[in-house]
């Protein structure tokens, strides 16, 4: 395909499967110049299937089938065939050079919300097959609605050392920059808090999350009262680090690809579980992650924007000491082990925090007393603190 625009002689086919479409499934890849391909339709059951004709990019024209005209099985190149599908000539197909650019209207989506997975595989006879990756691509409906942010923080970047001095593990999946914040912002819609964490690297799914999130995990602590000193002081299992003076944590949201979780403050100074159920939405090359909760049923109700948000990152590990899923930071660098930790035990596993000023993430996570004990009895006093960011400081 080095012609200076190929795919005015080549034909495209894109099925796809949308979760608000009747599924449909097929068995092979269409008839090929009058033979049954044996590619078989591995990971997606069609819900739509999209035909562009090389001869037709100019006038921009492509086919769109849906349930009603797709058949289980035979040609769609034939015409008796083609001339079924609805032909629309408004949508947007251009090229440039190898690369085809086609603009799907929403609407032939059916109705979507914010975190649907949309699965789609490309056929293409120019290599007579499917074209790579082998597994379906998958596509993620964004926030779409109007966001009205309140909070929006520059993290400094290049901060990615928690205290000061720790390094990533050593193996080649944990990338520069994956556990460095560029930015975090949160808004409201449609009665919904909605959170975007900005990270410098691009985000890697290595060990295949079903939620596109393999290596970080992101822990946000809200404090709706803070100066009170109500709420739970200590933060989660193993992040060895508390609530900053006059501040508890009401609800802690615990954002990674395999077990999300929400926890809620009880009055005995205990914590439950709300539900390890809310939606993550990832743009990997972007290095943006996005969630969304629902303020009244998942968050117990209140005005976000009257909040206080800690806001930290540590290193994702479903075999993390103590079931915490996270990795500790050691003294020395390992495989699947960050390093550069002092020889202690109460130093925080935390490798970035949001709070916009230099130096300030350096000092609270630095803040931890002396300590020579269990890991399991680290008195709350001993433990560092960090910092929160507010729309009001």
């Amino acid at each position: 395909m080095q012609e200076s625009n190929p795919w005015q002689n080549t034909d495209l086919d894109i099925y796809l499967e949308s979760p608000s479409r009747t599924k449909i499934r097929r068995s092979s890849v269409p008839f090929k110049d009058g033979e049954v391909s044996n590619q078989e339709f591995l990971g997606i059951e069609t819900t739509q299937a999209i035909f562009h004709r090389g001869e037709k990019l100019k006038i921009g024209s492509y086919f769109t089938c849906t349930k009603r005209d797709l058949p289980s099985e035979g040609s769609v190149k034939e015409e008796t065939f083609s001339t079924n599908c609805l032909t629309k000539e408004t949508t947007e197909v251009s090229a440039s050079g190898n690369e085809l650019y086609l603009k799907i209207p929403l609407g032939e989506l059916g109705s979507l919300s914010f975190g649907d997975k949309i699965k789609l595989r490309l056929y293409s006879d120019s290599f007579d097959s499917y074209v790579q990756p082998s597994r379906p691509l998958a596509l993620f409906v964004p926030e779409v609605s109007n966001v009205e942010l309140f909070l929006d923080i520059k993290d400094p970047i290049k901060d990615d050392f928690g205290e000061g001095s720790y390094t990533y593990p050593a193996d080649g999946v944990f990338i520069p920059g994956s556990y460095d914040f560029e930015g975090f912002s949160a808004g409201i819609a449609d009665g919904s808090l909605v959170m975007n964490f900005d990270i410098l690297s691009a985000v890697k799914n290595p060990w295949g999350s079903p939620r596109s999130l393999s290596v970080q995990t992101i822990d946000v602590y809200i404090d709706k009262d803070f100066g009170s000193n109500t709420g739970v002081k200590q933060l989660g299992n193993y992040r060895f680090a508390k609530m900053p003076d006059g501040s508890g944590w009401e609800y802690h949201i615990v954002i990674e690809g395999w077990e999300p979780q929400i926890w809620k403050s009880l009055p005995s100074g205990e914590s439950e579980l709300v539900t390890n159920q809310f939606d993550i939405v990832v743009v990997p090359d972007k290095g943006v992650i996005v969630v969304k909760l629902d303020i009244e049923n998942q968050l117990g109700g209140g005005n976000p924007e009257e909040w206080h948000y800690g806001v930290i990152m540590m290193s994702q590990d479903g075999y993390g000491p103590n079931g915490s899923r996270i990795r500790e930071i050691n003294p020395s660098a390992e495989q699947y082990r960050g390093g550069g930790a002092p020889n202690v035990v109460n130093h925080p596993n935390i490798f970035d925090v949001i709070f916009p000023d230099e130096g300030v993430q350096e000092e609270f996570l630095s803040s931890y007393g002396n300590y020579e004990g269990s890991v399991d009895d680290i008195p709350t006093n001993l433990l560092a603190s960090i910092p929160l960011v507010s729309k009001v400081p």
